[in-house]
């Protein structure tokens, strides 16, 4: 049987809840089925969940990458979702689920994203200038989901 490969793909090791969300979920998917890897989009920060995931066997990259219009990090996903041959990216968070959307339409792969809350408050919330524009552009690349998981409906309006 040959083995899916999947990807984590968050902001970073320091985004104790989401990060360690992914963590968790990784570290229980069988590994004779599954080759995992994790992607982050700034840079690592090694602590315990780091540890974990690298005692396990799966590998942690960093796109080096801070900045939400960081369209760079674009081309690195697609590279490293082209290197390990990723069947199925699994995003968490705003900047994850948008570049990942969008890197599946030139690296073909299934994309699953988590959403916590009602996206139209989080970019008003964090990005008040361009907040319209964002959450459109957020809500176009969402149609390349293969799958949306909302974790929490008590957000959603």
């Amino acid at each position: 049987m040959k083995k899916i490969n999947i990807a984590y793909y968050s902001t970073s090791s320091e985004t104790i809840g989401p990060f360690n969300q992914l963590v968790n979920m990784a570290l229980n998917l069988d590994q004779n089925r599954f080759h995992i890897i994790f992607i982050l989009s700034n840079h690592i920060v090694n602590n315990k969940a780091v540890q974990r995931l690298e005692s396990a066997g799966i590998k942690v990259f960093s796109l080096e990458s801070n900045n939400f219009f960081n369209f760079f990090q674009l081309f690195k996903l697609i590279k490293v979702l082209k290197i390990n041959n990723i069947d199925i990216l699994h995003t968490r968070l705003r900047r994850c689920d948008f570049y990942g959307n969008i890197a599946s339409i030139f690296y073909k792969c299934s994309v699953i994203n988590n959403i916590v809350d009602n996206q139209k408050d989080h970019f008003y919330k964090f990005h008040n200038i361009f907040s319209s524009l964002l959450s459109s552009l957020y809500n176009f690349s969402l149609r390349f989901s293969k799958m949306i998981i909302v974790s929490d409906l008590e957000f959603i309006s």
